[in-house]
């Protein structure tokens, strides 16, 4: 239903572009590894997203929630494991305070991952060691102020460019930044007018 502001579905895609929808509630769910891409896509009054239980593993998560620019709750984020591309997953998401835990053990690209999350305050320790591509995976976070330590030390890791541009809070880098292998660290640390040290980003 168009109109609808909750929903619960036990499938992945329906509720693109669904202007009014405010909760959406996923059941146990066996996808393929492609199922989720594009979940939540343009959902812009969306403001919980809980999911009950996700058996398939090594999911991409591509562009998830891109422009759902209300939302402030994920639930049940601790159940998913990315396997592919979790680019642009939050992407727009500018009411999102709290990045949810997520096994990202798999993922292998978080390119805008969380670009223009603007409230965003937090987000966890997260293991990112098959990530090869994490360009402005943080970048436009206004109100991030502290990171925990950043690890990607797969050897193909090397696109790092504006990982934390325009963190204007962003006062520190906890436990430092682990990317020895990365080539491209163009505008890093743009507009990170905040940050008191530079971590050392070849330390291993």
């Amino acid at each position: 239903a168009p109109n609808a502001t909750a929903i619960t579905i036990g499938a992945s895609s329906i509720t693109v572009n669904m202007s009014m929808l405010e909760r959406i509630r996923m059941r146990q769910n066996n996808l393929s590894s492609n199922g989720w891409n594009n979940n939540a896509y343009n959902c812009q009054s969306l403001r919980v997203y809980e999911m009950m239980k996700l058996s398939a593993s090594n999911s991409a998560f591509a562009n998830f929630f891109y422009n759902c620019s209300s939302l402030t709750d994920v639930v049940g984020g601790s159940n998913w494991r990315h396997g592919g591309s979790a680019t642009g997953m939050f992407n727009n998401c500018y009411s999102l305070v709290v990045a949810p835990w997520m096994d990202m053990s798999g993922a292998t690209n978080t390119n805008n991952m969380f670009n223009n999350c603007y409230s965003l305050l937090s987000v966890p320790s997260y293991t990112l060691t098959a990530v090869t591509n994490a360009g402005t995976m943080f970048g436009n976070c206004y109100s991030l102020r502290t990171m925990p330590k950043i690890s990607l030390p797969n050897t193909g890791a090397s696109t790092m460019g504006g990982l934390f541009q325009n963190c204007y809070s962003l006062s520190e880098i906890t436990g430092g930044l682990n990317i020895p292998y990365a080539t491209n660290t163009l505008q890093l640390y743009d507009g990170c007018r905040s940050l008191q040290s530079i971590p050392d980003i070849t330390s291993t």
